[in-house]
């Protein structure tokens, strides 16, 4: 005799940046157990949003731990991993745990960035004619845009990088 357990589940259609959640989908979150409310996710120090990070320019994070402990996809992670593997150390068989901070390896072009501010400049890129261009001439246009409000905001802050991403 033989006896199969299954349990189901159900998972909602859709991804959204914290910036864009329509208001259907938090308000069925918040029928679901969702407990924070809009402004929690997005102002203030707290916010939801200040734990979310892009990773390395590919992919996404999250801040797990107040000294900076970043939790993201095996596969965003996968090439480093593989280049501190050894014959005598297989990190992608055996895994790999620092004890300590000074136990850690580095990984020089590994880095998190975090969302500051995000501004709908959808007026600004139509106002120079983006519609009448063509693939190519879009692109340029876009790291033109990019390049020229990064410098801007660089005169602030040397740490600021402007992205500018259709969604």
């Amino acid at each position: 005799m033989a006896f199969c357990g299954i349990n189901t589940a159900h998972a909602d259609e859709g991804m959204w940046t914290i910036y864009n959640l329509p208001n259907a989908v938090y308000e069925m979150m918040q029928r679901e157990g969702f407990s924070m409310t809009y402004d929690q996710l997005y102002n203030g120090e707290n916010a939801l949003k200040n734990a979310v990070v892009n990773f390395s320019g590919y992919c996404s994070g999250v801040v797990v731990s107040p000294d900076g402990l970043v939790f993201t996809n095996h596969h965003c992670g996968f090439e480093a991993i593989r280049s501190h593997s050894t014959v005598e150390h297989d990190y992608m068989l055996n895994g790999f745990f620092a004890k300590s901070y000074t136990e850690e390896l580095p990984n020089e072009n590994m880095f998190v960035s975090f969302m500051v501010e995000q501004k709908d400049v959808t007026d600004k890129v139509m106002s120079l004619g983006y519609e009448k261009l063509d693939n190519k001439k879009r692109d340029e246009l876009i790291d033109s845009l990019e390049n020229e409000m990064t410098k801007e905001a660089k005169k602030n802050d040397s740490t600021l990088h402007i992205t500018v991403q259709p969604f």
